[in-house]
């Protein structure tokens, strides 16, 4: 497999670098330019199902902060759930997952 600028962000393996490559996203910029819950959004249409947040649109926002996806707060991953299933319900023929509840 190559081994791509993408590969250097954390959160970001062989795997979700190989998908991202597949949807056009080559580059960091590519991902920065079209944001983590667009990206996260094509990459589950590709998938044909939603793909785990935590492993996808969680790992895509860290990777731009360039932190690990679990340095974010829960309001930011809330907050990107929301966003997420908005635009899967706008865009895609995929439905978004329902969100999980939070155990305090």
């Amino acid at each position: 497999m190559r081994s791509s600028a993408l590969e250097k962000f954390p959160n970001l393996g062989a795997t979700i670098t190989a998908r991202l490559r597949d949807i056009g996203i080559v580059h960091p910029g590519d991902l920065a330019q079209i944001g983590p819950v667009t990206a996260y959004c094509r990459l589950s249409e590709r998938a044909g199902k939603p793909l785990p947040r935590c492993y996808y649109l969680y790992s895509l926002e860290a990777a731009l902060r360039g932190v690990q996806w679990t340095a974010l707060s829960d309001d930011e991953k809330g907050r990107l759930d929301s966003a997420a299933a908005k635009r899967m319900l706008e865009t895609t023929t995929v439905q978004p997952r329902r969100p999980r509840r939070r155990i305090a």
